[in-house]
């Protein structure tokens, strides 16, 4: 029997979501580096917002269906089933969520850090009682 590398069984066991998700995670690091260089205002923090947890929801879309998948060959078979058939599920499950974390953490670190930079560059506003 042939041993599997690490990453031939993490690609084996994420299936398509080893592309879906680290490719969501280059697009949504851009989106917040195009939102913190160009737009000014309050909504581009709601954008960057939205924008970081997108990595994160795949990896949990990919860990529900592991634990579909778990559970389906629990639901099929007739007798107890073993360790070893559970374990294609269960890896989809818990590498789904952990390629998720590990590529929304870079994102949410740049956007931390982005809006904090842009916090304590921004001119303070000036506020007459006249304007009220």
């Amino acid at each position: 029997m042939v041993q599997q590398s690490f990453v031939g069984w993490m690609l084996s066991s994420l299936g398509i979501f080893s592309l879906l998700i680290p490719l969501s995670a280059l697009i949504s690091l851009a989106m917040i580096l195009t939102l913190l260089i160009r737009s000014r205002g309050s909504m581009s923090a709601a954008a960057i917002i939205l924008v970081v947890p997108v990595p994160l929801l795949l990896g949990m879309i990919a860990c529900f269906q592991g634990a579909i998948e778990a559970f389906q060959v629990i639901a099929q078979s007739t007798v107890s089933p073993k360790p070893a058939d559970l374990a294609d599920g269960i890896s989809t499950s818990l590498m789904g969520m952990m390629a998720g974390l590990l590529c929304a953490v870079p994102g949410l670190i740049v956007a931390i850090l982005g809006c904090f930079y842009r916090a304590m560059t921004a001119r303070p506003v000036e506020v007459h009682a006249e304007d009220f």
